[in-house]
């Protein structure tokens, strides 16, 4: 894992780094070795604005947020981004355990589809009952 954190016009503190890390490692666990992120902190008047870019594996993930806080910035922004690489995950998943010709259960997907084709679809037919 390498974090990296870069400051825009504001002066880097020590307690916001580590803030950043901790939440940042938390993340990891949803996401694929190496893991490489990339933190930019930005202070515009009142705007603190943060934005990461984060590389896992193949998958590319880019996240930004914005409040009139620093801490409550990096807060929802590594919240935000843990979010969806847990989506990422789930889908990356999901994917894999709905591929054709993989064997579940002794089955295949395409042998399960057609013995329901072969069956009917005689448990689903509707009845309209007329109104009264």
């Amino acid at each position: 894992m390498r974090f990296e954190v870069q400051f825009r016009n504001t002066e880097p503190t020590e307690a916001l780094i580590r803030r950043a890390q901790r939440k940042f490692e938390k993340v990891v666990k949803h996401l694929r070795e190496p893991v490489e992120g990339h933190l930019v902190l930005t202070v515009e008047r009142h705007r603190h604005r943060a934005e990461i870019n984060v590389t896992s594996g193949r998958d590319t993930l880019k996240v930004q947020e914005e409040t009139d806080d620093m801490y409550a910035t990096v807060d929802r922004l590594m919240h935000t981004l843990e979010r969806t690489a847990r989506r990422l995950k789930e889908r990356q998943q999901d994917r894999w355990a709905s591929q054709p010709g993989q064997v579940v259960d002794g089955f295949t997907l395409a042998q399960a589809l057609a013995e329901i084709e072969e069956e009917g679809t005689g448990e689903f037919e509707t009845t309209e009952e007329e109104p009264e």
